[in-house]
């Protein structure tokens, strides 16, 4: 879907890997890693959002390092995009694959947009885990160049601690679903 707005896949990686979550201030070459692309289509993609000033850059040493603006006036709303797309959502949603997960979701700094760049992703996952998740979870950290800690509950335990104490109010504030909605969280609960 993404791809289909931005017009082409490079546009698209580019906007996940800068607003999807990853730390602030990735060089160059650290962009075209992630992303998996050309470089010329990195570098075409990166001198187009600059140009809409989008993204910044700053010259260090013989790199040239960029980050989103965070005071573009869509600076939010393409966060928020990347995440639900392909960034930080996409990453997390992979590295469940193959486990019976009934519901997953990012809390704290990063679902509320307000994070810096040493927070890491607090990910509750109500369900059971597969084999082989902590490999695809440490995958998902170099990915997003950010440490997730996983709180996992069954559907009994996640049913019990909903009513009370930490868990209760997360729920009351603001999450990014990785697997399921906010109608099948409070169904569980």
């Amino acid at each position: 879907m993404l791809r289909w707005l931005l017009g082409s896949e490079a546009r698209e990686r580019v906007l996940c890997a800068l607003f999807g979550g990853a730390p602030a201030g990735m060089h160059f070459r650290e962009i075209v890693k992630r992303t998996g692309c050309n470089p010329r289509s990195v570098k075409s993609v990166l001198d187009a959002f600059e140009a809409a000033g989008a993204v910044e850059s700053v010259r260090r040493g013989n790199q040239r390092v960029y980050s989103p603006n965070a005071k573009h006036f869509l600076y939010g709303e393409l966060s928020s995009i990347a995440r639900k797309s392909g960034g930080l959502a996409g990453v997390l949603k992979k590295a469940l694959d193959g486990s019976e997960v009934r519901a997953a979701f990012v809390y704290g700094s990063l679902a509320r947009g307000d994070e810096r760049s040493a927070s890491d992703v607090d990910l509750i996952v109500v369900g059971k885990m597969a084999a082989g998740f902590y490999k695809r979870l440490n995958a998902a950290e170099e990915a997003l160049g950010r440490e997730v800690n996983p709180s996992f509950y069954s559907e009994a335990e996640f049913r019990e601690a909903a009513r009370k104490g930490f868990l209760k109010a997360v729920l009351k504030k603001e999450k990014l679903m990785v697997i399921g909605s906010e109608t099948e969280l409070e169904r569980l609960a």
